[in-house]
């Protein structure tokens, strides 16, 4: 889902869905259109479950094959 969002949201549109197997949810707002060379995006994504809340900036790439790419500064927080 976290491609899909990446591709087709707007900046600050925020995407929503649900893991059913684990109880997840999660939330994936893109700040900006384009993040760099290559189609990059910056973005926020927030995880809520049993362990609390997480969230993380950070950005991803797509590569050759349509699938993306994290960052590997990926920082995430808990709450």
């Amino acid at each position: 889902m976290r491609g899909h969002a990446l591709e087709l949201a707007a900046p600050g549109q925020t995407v929503t869905w649900s893991n059913i197997n684990t109880g997840v949810a999660y939330k994936l707002t893109p700040n900006d259109a384009d993040a760099g060379a290559g189609g990059c995006r910056r973005f926020r994504l927030t995880a809520t479950g049993s362990f609390g809340l997480s969230e993380g900036r950070t950005v991803a790439c797509p590569s050759a094959d349509g699938t993306w790419t994290l960052s590997p500064e990926i920082k995430l927080g808990r709450r």
